[in-house]
């Protein structure tokens, strides 16, 4: 089971930084890699954390990529989302998803291929 998402994101100045914020919801846990084309950024059990991909005029035209395997280990829930922030740009942008698994201590993995343009 998996859950995918594809973002356009749109760049603001060329000097400005772009952070990508990834928040694992429902008192849950994850595992993340986040990526810009094959360069690796981030490997982390946080569940939540931000990463900086780079400048705009470093990252325009380019794909990041981000995994994050999370697992059910909050007992009163099997809910799970997670929540893509991107700052930097031309606007914020905020992205949830979230996804209900169906025995306790179940894993899903989630992903979002993110374009820099």
């Amino acid at each position: 089971m998996s859950v995918s998402q594809t973002i356009l994101y749109r760049l603001g100045a060329p000097d400005h930084h772009v952070f990508l914020k990834v928040i694992v919801g429902e008192a849950q846990t994850g595992a993340s890699v986040v990526r810009l084309g094959s360069a690796l950024l981030e490997e982390t059990n946080d569940s939540e954390f931000t990463v900086e991909l780079g400048l705009g005029s470093e990252v325009a035209g380019k794909k990041c990529f981000c995994t994050t395997v999370v697992t059910d280990i909050n007992p009163q829930t099997n809910g799970t989302a997670v929540t893509w922030e991107l700052h930097g740009g031309f606007t914020d942008y905020t992205k949830t998803c979230t996804l209900t698994l169906d025995q306790d201590g179940d894993s899903i993995l989630y992903s979002a291929v993110i374009y820099l343009v």
